[in-house]
């Protein structure tokens, strides 16, 4: 690694403890490597914090995420499409199913004014009946 370096030397920079908890307090997905993040000094204390690193792996993992996002929100789109051309079909098929309703409705119609028509003819047609008178 080279010489060991004092902090304020301009090269490295000595962090308080407090600022280390926030690396401890990141999930497990940032979590990043010991030798990446920080330079422990012969007594194996944190030294310095190697910055570019860790934005180069946050800058990293930011990307995977956002590529996931994306991904998603692609996704949401297509279904969005989809979800608007099944409803399209549905309306569709829906008017078609009242419009062959409708028409069906009609020729019952006329089957039953043509039935009502053929019961009439024969109810004229039929002699009236007639009553035989038994004189015995």
């Amino acid at each position: 690694m080279g010489r060991a370096r004092r902090p304020g030397s301009g090269c490295g920079v000595a962090l308080p403890f407090r600022s280390m908890l926030w690396f401890t307090a990141l999930p497990r997905v940032w979590q990043l490597p010991r030798f990446v993040r920080v330079v422990r000094d012969n007594s194996g204390e944190i030294y310095t914090v190697r910055y570019d690193a860790v934005n180069a792996m946050l800058l990293n993992e930011f990307l995977k995420e956002h590529r996931k996002v994306q991904e998603q929100d692609a996704m949401i789109a297509q279904v969005r499409v989809t979800t608007a051309k099944q409803e399209a079909t549905i309306a569709q098929q829906r008017k078609d199913f009242e419009a062959q309703t409708a028409q069906q409705q009609k020729q019952i119609e006329a089957v039953t004014a043509g039935l009502q028509k053929v019961s009439a003819q024969i109810e004229v047609g039929r002699p009236a009946p007639q009553t035989v008178v038994n004189n015995q």
